[in-house]
C-alpha cells in the first residue's frame, strides 16, 4: 500500500453540463486533487471554453494506484468524448496517456518555475487544499533545523525591532485572559529533568565581558551586570540571537 495514489477528472461546463476536459493527477497526503481544481498551465481552447461558459465543475471520477491505469482510462475518456479536432467535445491536445511523475526538475528549472510563480497569490482553494492536506502533519527534523537556521540571527524578519508599546499592551490583554492560570497551556506540568539539568548546567557556566576582563560567576549575575533578561543575555551566548555585547562563556 502506498501514500501516492492517481486519479482521473474532468471539467463541464457549468451552463451546459458538458465534458469539454479529462485530465488525470497524483495526490499525496499532502498534496490532493490540487491539479484537477487549477487553472494554470490550461491550453487556448480550456481558457476559451471556461470563459464562454463562465468557469467550470469539477468531477473527480476514479483513484488508481498503479499510475498506468490511470492513464490507460484517461485515454479511454478521451476516446469516448473524443476531442475538437476529431469532431467531439473535448479540449485536450492529446489523446492522453502523458506525463511527468518522477521526473525530477533540473536546478535551472527549478528557478524558471520559482520565477514564474513568484509574486503571483494561489486561489483561495488551493490555499484550503494545502492547509487541509499539511494539518497535523509534523514537519520532519530536517524541516525543523533548516528552518531554524533560516530564521536564527538577523536572518529573522523582525531582528532588531521592537514592538510599539501600543503592540505590547494588546498582547499583554489578550494573553491575560487565554495563558493565566488553568488557562495557560503547561499549568499543572513539571519540567523534565533532563529540561531542569540542561539549564542548570547553562546557568551555573561562568560568563567573562571580553572587553573589560570582568568575571561573572553565572548567567544570571552577568545579566544583572548588564541589565538584561536571563533570557536574552541565553540567546546571546548560544548564539541564537546576534550578541551586541562582548559577554562569553568562560
Amino acid at each position: 500500500m502506498t501514500d501516492r495514489t492517481f486519479f482521473v477528472y474532468v471539467h463541464k461546463r457549468p451552463d451546459t453540463g458538458e465534458v469539454f476536459y479529462v485530465g488525470k493527477g497524483t495526490r499525496t497526503p499532502l498534496k490532493q486533487y490540487i491539479r484537477a481544481n487549477t487553472t494554470n498551465r490550461r491550453n487556448i481552447y480550456w481558457r476559451r471554453v471556461v470563459a464562454k461558459a463562465g468557469g467550470f465543475n469539477v468531477e473527480l471520477l476514479a483513484d488508481f494506484f498503479i499510475e498506468q491505469d490511470a492513464f490507460d482510462f484517461e485515454c479511454t475518456l478521451i476516446a469516448l468524448h473524443k476531442r475538437a479536432a476529431e469532431g467531439g467535445s473535448l479540449c485536450n491536445l492529446t489523446a492522453g496517456g502523458e506525463g511527468h511523475y518522477g521526473l525530477t526538475p533540473s536546478a535551472g528549472t527549478r528557478r524558471k518555475m520559482s520565477e514564474r510563480a513568484r509574486g503571483v497569490p494561489k486561489p483561495e482553494h488551493v490555499k484550503r487544499a494545502v492547509s487541509l492536506a499539511q494539518r497535523g502533519v509534523p514537519n520532519s527534523p530536517e524541516q525543523n533545523a533548516a528552518h531554524s537556521l533560516r530564521m536564527m540571527g538577523d536572518r529573522n524578519p523582525n531582528f532588531g525591532k521592537k514592538n510599539s508599546i501600543e503592540t505590547i499592551a494588546k498582547r499583554i490583554a489578550t494573553r491575560g485572559s487565554k495563558c493565566s492560570g488553568e488557562n495557560h497551556p503547561f499549568y499543572g506540568t513539571k519540567r523534565p529533568a533532563h529540561v531542569v539539568a540542561k539549564l542548570k548546567e547553562a546557568n551555573s557556566k561562568p560568563v567573562i565581558d571580553a572587553a573589560t576582563g570582568a568575571s561573572y560567576a553565572s548567567l544570571q549575575a552577568a545579566a544583572a551586570a548588564v541589565g538584561k533578561s536571563n533570557a536574552v543575555v541565553s540567546r546571546w551566548l548560544n548564539g541564537t540571537r546576534n550578541n551586541p555585547s562582548s559577554l562569553r562563556y568562560a
